[in-house]
């Protein structure tokens, strides 16, 4: 199928790339003139700009936001030349970035009252799923989805998406995972700190790791990426244990407190990433380190 993608960063451009690979005809823009020259080389068609690449789509066109969350999607939809200003009826637009769900939503509602189309696609697997495959989880129009679908199954793991209802519930869904990782992450961090302090003696956390992850209860793709942080730096001496969030986890405890729900662990999980700021211990450390495997974040160093 035909589709254009509109950022090309650590999530945008392997995915591009993907997408060509499987045989689909991808186009692509992004203000960053290194990584449209790497697209290009890959097979993905580059626009200079928002018009000339809306200009190359045939009707009924696909456009795939890979933004980060805020600003630049607004601008990138309901901006001077954006979007849409410049789509026909029945185009879709598709937001792959970590936006916040009611914000979705109402986007949504926005685009459908000029006869546009509208997918939140919670997209999940960080920077790994270039190769391993990435999940997606769909919210909004039903037909768009439908048009997409073939792209998405190229892209993901089998059985890694589906599509779950009205708009927002794509990036809803992607906020509850995020919050799961939060926690999940929390627990590894505070076992490997417990076995680094403990009392038997000195433990070789690294092999710890890699036997867990063959076999146990607590085999896990974050227990992977704690091993290989390990392996590179057994005591993470590089490292400042200051653990940045995304926003997807303050969401979700704000969503909890607003309907009553209990949420214990995830909360207290987003409670140790504001204390990390100020304690530098090593399972903070480890948090930091196992967000750089998976997703490319960003940690700070010594």
């Amino acid at each position: 199928m035909q589709l254009a993608f509109i950022g090309l960063g650590k999530m945008g451009l392997p995915m591009s790339m993907n997408a060509v690979r499987a045989g689909h005809d991808i186009y692509g823009f992004d203000l960053d003139r290194a990584v449209c020259a790497t697209a290009k080389k890959q097979g993905v068609k580059i626009a200079p700009n928002l018009q000339e690449l809306i200009k190359q789509l045939s009707a009924p066109r696909v456009i795939w936001l890979m933004l980060p969350n805020g600003k630049a999607v607004e601008e990138a939809i309901f901006g001077k030349g954006g979007l849409i200003t410049i789509l026909k009826k029945e185009d879709t637009i598709i937001d792959g970035g970590n936006s916040n769900w009611r914000v979705s939503a109402n986007r949504a509602q926005r685009v459908n009252e000029v006869g546009l189309r509208w997918l939140d696609m919670g997209v999940s697997g960080g920077t790994v799923a270039a190769e391993r495959g990435y999940a997606m989880m769909a919210g909004g129009d039903r037909t768009a989805f439908r048009q997409v679908e073939p792209l998405i199954k190229d892209l993901t793991q089998v059985g890694g998406y589906g599509y779950f209802g009205n708009a927002g519930a794509g990036h809803f869904i992607k906020m509850v995972h995020n919050s799961i990782e939060y926690g999940m992450m929390e627990a590894i961090a505070e076992g490997f700190n417990l076995l680094k302090n403990g009392p038997v003696g000195k433990i070789d956390a690294e092999k710890v790791a890699r036997v867990w992850n063959h076999g146990t209860i607590v085999e896990s793709f974050l227990m992977e990426m704690a091993q290989q942080a390990l392996v590179k730096d057994a005591n993470l001496n590089n490292l400042k244990g200051y653990v940045e969030d995304t926003g997807e986890g303050k969401w979700a405890v704000e969503e909890a407190v607003n309907h009553a729900i209990p949420y214990t662990v995830n909360t207290e999980a987003v409670y140790a990433r504001f204390s990390s700021r100020d304690n530098g211990d090593f399972a903070n450390k480890l948090l930091a380190a196992m967000r750089n495997k998976f997703g490319g974040h960003a940690f700070r160093k010594k």
